[in-house]
């Protein structure tokens, strides 16, 4: 999380996992503290239609939060006044890597609003992270033999995502990225 962040120049971010209930089952956040990570969750449970709207985004967005609602609109928000405003921040880029009728999964950014909104090419050098996101999500542990059958595509695919999140990382083995990830949890 904190790669994207800092390649986005971002001061916050969170990735949110939720089931099909809508019930979150994990987050991952950059400088956020797990209370603030709390106040984010249940500010989208309850703004109801601006999440419905942020749930309907197609996967593979990559979208402005200014490209939703108008910027006084999105200020009256719950979502806003409740769950980033706490944060510091105002100027958000949400991501839909990945919505299955089991899982969604949720990705923002944010920076403070004395800073410039997120532009074109904030949002093109995401969509070019997030293909390897994306797999990293959907590769569950169980192989890379095992993950490409059940996506359909090559071993040599998985392993070509995952050299580029380790290259993106920093990280050198399957081992050090799941330790990685297991920290940034906490």
């Amino acid at each position: 999380m904190s790669s994207i962040a800092g390649t986005l120049l971002s001061e916050r971010g969170i990735l949110l996992v939720q089931n099909a209930r809508r019930a979150t089952e994990f987050a991952v956040g950059f400088e956020i503290t797990s209370e603030q990570a709390a106040g984010f969750e249940a500010a989208a449970d309850a703004d109801t239609a601006l999440w419905g709207t942020v749930r309907a985004l197609p996967v593979g967005s990559v979208v402005p939060s200014s490209a939703l609602l108008p910027d006084r609109e999105y200020a009256r928000t719950i979502l806003y006044n409740e769950g980033i405003r706490p944060l510091g921040v105002f100027h958000g880029l949400l991501v839909s890597p990945l919505s299955t009728p089991q899982r969604f999964v949720h990705l923002s950014t944010g920076r403070r609003l004395s800073h410039q909104d997120y532009d074109a090419e904030d949002i093109a050098v995401m969509r070019t992270m997030l293909p390897h996101l994306v797999m990293a999500l959907r590769v569950k542990g169980d192989g890379r033999d095992a993950s490409a059958a059940r996506l359909g595509i090559a071993t040599t695919t998985v392993r070509a995502h995952l050299s580029h999140i380790f290259e993106k990382t920093g990280v050198r083995r399957q081992a050090e990225l799941v330790r990685l990830l297991m920290q940034a949890e906490r």
